[in-house]
């Protein structure tokens, strides 16, 4: 996962350049943005049932989002974090957040 996150960031920031030049390549970067969000959708659906209340799914769905940014990767590997570090702050925090448990250990 590690990789493809930083594989992921070395494209945003080459993204963020060209959306800013073209509006094709906006409205592309847009159509990837929201199958990415029906893909996360499909993520947390399952997980409904078992959300801590009284969270719901878009909220849920919202925070799945927001919590995976590339540039949350980004901003945490910048200030020194290694990928397994990511990795573990990401599943915690989205366990405590959507599910309400504690890390484990």
């Amino acid at each position: 996962m590690g990789n493809q996150w930083a594989t992921g960031a070395e494209a945003l920031a080459i993204q963020q350049d060209a959306m800013r030049a073209d509006p094709d390549v906006a409205a592309e970067i847009a159509a990837v943005l929201a199958e990415r969000a029906e893909r996360l959708k499909a993520v947390v659906r399952p997980l409904e049932p078992h959300l801590r209340g009284p969270l719901t799914l878009d909220t849920a769905h919202a925070l799945l989002l927001a919590l995976s940014l590339l540039e949350v990767y980004r901003e945490l590997r910048g200030r020194g974090w290694s990928d397994s570090q990511y990795q573990a702050w990401l599943g915690g925090v989205l366990r405590e957040q959507l599910l309400g448990r504690e890390n484990p250990g």
